[in-house]
């Protein structure tokens, strides 16, 4: 391979290392209980939305593609929002759903 051969495949994997976060992965609890698999979620960073499900015991994971603050909500759980941050690593977000009045509430654990 020739040096121009060389630099353009560094450059390559370099610009594919920047174009993806880290994954957010964690677990989803509902009073000191998991949620049920299959309970939808999403994850909005930069207008970029990525959606999942829950698996079994309540552990999650999203993969986005996007560095910075994210909302993260529960589908079925009227106000289960909270904001976290996407790091160029995978980062764990260990969450609890709390009842409040006639909505929930979305915290770290």
């Amino acid at each position: 391979m020739n040096m121009r051969g060389v630099i353009v495949l560094a450059l390559l994997v370099v610009l594919m290392n920047d174009a993806k976060a880290g994954g957010i992965y964690g677990s989803l609890q509902l009073d000191s209980r998991a949620v049920a698999e299959g309970t939808q979620i999403a994850l909005n960073c930069s207008g970029q939305i990525v959606t999942s499900a829950v698996q079994k015991y309540g552990r999650y994971r999203v993969q986005v593609n996007v560095e910075g603050p994210c909302s993260f909500s529960v589908s079925g759980y009227s106000g289960a929002v909270t904001h976290l941050i996407s790091y160029r690593e995978a980062t764990r977000y260990n969450l609890i759903i709390t009842r409040h009045g006639s909505g929930y509430s979305l915290k770290r654990r």
